[in-house]
């Protein structure tokens, strides 16, 4: 009886003591379980004004929090938050050349609440500066293309590595001249316009003068127009006229040459003057090219004032 009492006196202080320590192990699995999964930053780098950070998988997260501040208490007037559900954030549009505090945590989103890690060590990063762009190159800087035809302008900036690179063109005359958005020049009709390069975010501007002309025509022949069997007196004058085939030919240019200049001189505009009385000057207009010629025969008579030797 008396080992009886006793075993029963045991278990009622064990039950108690083992119902307690079931109490505190399973509170203890339940605030474990409901914990957030630490984060830290993997990696950071600096990028023009901004930096770009990596940070470290956590499991089971909604998502990551990451604060950064000029100031390394993250003092509220100076903090910044970004929430993102990415492991590789990129921020911008900072200061150039500032050094910033960044740290991060996990956070998981639940039904009453939303639950976060404790903050990670922070880490430093310097912002780069950007680089000016000093000058803008185009080639060519002029240019003759023929209606319809195309021509691409090259840019070069210098330096090339500068942090504005965003080019912009425009034509005085779209009329003339059209330009797209990657520098291709198209001939419309013709004239002159110029396309102005300017680069995003800069002053600095180029210039590419675009003259248009007519598709080349061959020159095919020349006729002269002036009547048949003309004569001129001695002393006179006489314009002297032609035409380039086809009519739309490029080089409508006319040479003229005569083929004596003791009888007769003419001018780079087909202005022929009678030296003496000839039964023949032969006249003859040329293309630019010399590919194409004809000859006109014309007459030089005496005029009412003449003398010669024999006459003396």
């Amino acid at each position: 009886m008396k080992t009886r009492n006793i075993n029963k006196r045991i278990l009622r202080i064990v039950i108690p003591v083992v119902l307690i320590a079931g109490i505190i192990i399973g509170s203890a699995i339940a605030i474990y379980a409901t914990r957030v999964a630490d984060t830290e930053i993997d990696k950071i780098e600096p990028v023009e004004e901004g930096f770009a950070v990596d940070v470290k998988e956590a499991e089971n997260v909604s998502g990551y929090e990451i604060q950064y501040s000029d100031s390394p208490d993250f003092d509220d007037g100076s903090t910044e938050t970004i929430d993102t559900t990415e492991k590789h954030i990129q921020q911008d549009n900072l200061d150039s050349g500032k050094k910033y505090y960044v740290r991060a945590r996990a956070y998981r989103d639940e039904k009453i609440a939303t639950r976060h890690s404790s903050w990670s060590t922070s880490k430093e990063v310097i912002t780069k500066k950007k680089i000016p762009l000093k000058k803008i190159i185009a080639d060519p800087a002029e240019s003759e293309i023929y209606i319809g035809d195309s021509i691409q302008i090259n840019v070069t900036l210098e330096p090339a590595d500068t942090s504005f690179k965003q080019i912009k063109y425009s034509t005085s005359d779209s009329a003339v001249a059209t330009v797209t958005d990657t520098g291709t020049v198209k001939g419309v009709k013709e004239g002159t316009a110029t396309i102005t390069i300017s680069v995003a975010d800069t002053d600095k501007t180029a210039n590419c003068v675009i003259t248009v002309k007519k598709p080349y025509v061959a020159t095919t022949g020349i006729k002269i127009t002036n009547k048949k069997d003309l004569s001129v007196e001695t002393g006179g004058t006489i314009t002297m006229t032609a035409s380039v085939l086809p009519q739309d030919a490029t080089d409508q240019n006319v040479v003229w040459t005569v083929d004596d200049d003791t009888k007769a001189t003419i001018s780079s505009d087909g202005v022929l003057k009678a030296l003496r009385p000839t039964e023949c000057v032969e006249v003859t207009a040329t293309t630019e090219d010399k590919k194409f010629s004809q000859t006109y025969k014309l007459k030089i008579t005496k005029n009412k004032g003449y003398l010669n030797k024999s006459m003396l």
